[in-house]
């Protein structure tokens, strides 16, 4: 997977929003670029990196990959087109930005409306990376990020933004340099601290949501909150991605995440009795969700300017719906692996940069051997 025109894995990493609501702020792993180019400012083009994603998914259910039946059939199959340009200030400073929108090609529950157009996010970062001072092939990566809620979602909740920071390690690892098959393989590993800055501590859509609703005295009164499950205020995902490199332009990549989520806690509240006020207690109330996500894909560069992606991911709570924590050994929907949320997907990538260099005429330079040999 080339880190620069992110191909699949980035892409499934990218889009949690769609899958799980509430994890709108999955950093995709980012990683160096094969052999980590480091042209002349003047000679390199500022737009590197920028990509525009199609990407088509359908549920294991609807391509009858299932292992265990669900009770009903509900297919699945969405479009989902992600554009994301880059700006490189140098080889080490950029700001990157994310626009997503999906279509459901079905009538799944999904969404509340028969294929309705979906709009995510806008996410912006600002980026440094660069190699680590004396290693080899190792190189770090570190920035600021902002969510924008321009979704459906997030306006619903009352959020602001989402504001945070993100950093990582990825290191290449070089097997036989030049090699037909199994040349090289890499390993990185990320993290991604995310605090959201919203209306309320529950979903309150900015106040502009009302109905009427009794309160625990059974008296009426008028309300904002949309949901009872209180927002998400601060999320931790941890990623770790690995790479093989099995032919030149051919990668397999695995990805696996856990995603950290810390609800608000309920405002504690009494209840009138006959013998007077009782407190409900809140023992064992846990206000944290954790998930699980695991992506597998095997991307291939077609063309300078086009990468295809087939692949697999599996994104769901780590609890299973028995109450029992899933594992890799465990059958049915209690396994680790797959869930009735599992997806299939195929990914078309435009490398942006390469594009625009063809359209406009002006192909700026690849890196020579001498300088990739070096900056690896």
């Amino acid at each position: 997977m080339l880190a620069l025109a992110a191909t699949g894995p980035e892409a499934r990493l990218a889009r949690a929003q769609t899958v799980n609501e509430q994890n709108e702020a999955i950093e995709e792993p980012v990683t160096p670029q094969r052999g980590n180019p480091t042209i002349p400012n003047s000679r390199k083009n500022p737009m590197a990196g920028s990509a525009l994603f199609f990407e088509q998914e359908l549920s294991t259910q609807t391509a009858q990959l299932e292992p265990s039946p669900e009770l009903s059939y509900v297919p699945f199959y969405a479009w989902w087109f992600s554009l994301r340009p880059r700006w490189n200030f140098n080889d080490n400073v950029r700001v990157q930005a994310r626009f997503d929108y999906t279509k459901e090609l079905t009538n799944s529950e999904d969404t509340t409306l028969l294929h309705e157009d979906v709009f995510g996010d806008i996410w912006t970062d600002l980026v440094v990376e660069g190699a680590l001072p004396r290693a080899k092939n190792t190189r770090l990566t570190g920035g600021a990020r902002l969510i924008w809620p321009t979704s459906l979602v997030s306006q619903g909740a009352g959020v602001y933004v989402k504001a945070g920071l993100f950093g990582g390690v990825s290191q290449e690892i070089p097997f036989k340099r030049g090699a037909q098959f199994f040349a090289t393989a890499r390993v990185a590993a990320r993290a991604i601290y995310l605090h959201t800055f919203s209306d309320a501590t529950t979903p309150t859509s900015y106040g502009g949501f009302a109905y009427t609703r009794q309160n625990v005295d059974e008296f009426s009164f008028s309300s904002d909150q949309i949901s009872g499950q209180t927002l998400v205020h601060d999320e931790l995902d941890l990623i770790a991605e690995g790479g093989l490199q099995i032919i030149p332009k051919l990668e397999l990549v695995l990805d696996f995440v856990v995603l950290q989520q810390w609800h608000y806690a309920p405002t504690d509240t009494s209840v009138a009795t006959a013998t007077g006020q009782a407190f409900v207690p809140r023992i064992g109330d846990n206000q944290t969700t954790d998930l699980v996500w695991e992506i597998a894909a095997l991307d291939y560069d077609v063309i300078p300017e086009m990468s295809l992606s087939l692949g697999y991911y599996n994104l769901t709570n780590e609890i299973a719906p028995d109450g029992t924590l899933r594992g890799p050994f465990t059958g049915g929907e209690a396994n680790l692996f797959w869930s009735p949320e599992a997806r299939v997907f195929f990914t078309i990538t435009g490398k942006l940069d390469r594009i625009w260099d063809d359209v406009s005429g002006k192909l700026f330079p690849p890196t020579p051997p001498s300088s990739m040999a070096a900056s690896r």
